[in-house]
């Protein structure tokens, strides 16, 4: 059945942002530990990938005793990311092209991202890519992370379309291994900042690698 409906993450996935992390990271080290090199091990920086903001913070937190309380590192942590949002965040290679193909073909389009709607908005407004999104979600809306369905399933939803014609856009090996036990079918695109690639690429219905470009998948996927 061709493609009636696309739910695209944001970071990692439409932009070129992730690397904010290594900013947060910093941030919070030089700020609570004196130490502007300071890096979690793997496995904490793994899972802020995919949680909400809020939830990184409380499991920062606790981690690592950082601050008062999970809503002081939030705030810190805000600011930063505004600004980083604001002056560092570009569009991945081909993604305008890839939109404006869905766009003519008809295709709904839905935004649905971890992070919070102020980081969406700055980039959505920068990158002149609004225009292209019938639906703006987020899982802090939702209430569950994208280690759970709910937030593809509701934006299926809100575009109109059905499981069998709905396409999910994500750079997270945990988005795409949600999506993909949930039935749809899947790109997976490759990010320098993020983990298990390897392993994206063989789940995804589609990949879009490290020299890749969303321009490939324009006659793809239809």
């Amino acid at each position: 059945m061709s493609i009636k409906g696309a739910i695209f993450d944001m970071d990692g996935t439409l932009v070129d942002s992730l690397g904010v992390w290594e900013e947060i990271w910093s941030g919070l080290g030089a700020r609570y530990k004196d130490d502007p090199a300071f890096h979690p091990d793997e496995s904490i920086d793994k899972a802020c990938r995919t949680m909400t903001l809020s939830e990184d913070m409380h499991l920062i937190h606790k981690e690592f005793g950082f601050g008062e309380s999970a809503d002081e590192l939030f705030d810190f942590v805000m600011e930063l990311c505004v600004d980083y949002y604001k002056e560092k965040v570009e569009l991945k290679a081909g993604v305008e092209e890839f939109l404006e193909y869905l766009k003519v073909l008809g295709v709904k389009m839905c935004l649905a991202t971890a992070s919070p709607i102020v980081f969406v908005d700055i980039a959505l407004d920068k990158l002149d890519i609004r225009k292209y999104f019938d639906s703006i979600l987020s899982c802090e809306e939702v209430g569950k992370n994208k280690a759970f369905p709910d937030v593809f399933l509701e934006g299926m939803r809100r575009i109109g379309c059905e499981l069998s014609n709905t396409w999910v856009f994500e750079d997270s090996l945990t988005s795409i291994e949600t999506a993909t036990a949930a039935g749809f079918k899947t790109v997976g695109i490759y990010d320098r900042n993020n983990f298990g690639a390897e392993r994206v690429a063989k789940i995804a219905t589609e990949y879009v690698g490290a020299d890749g470009s969303f321009r490939e998948l324009i006659g793809k996927i239809k």
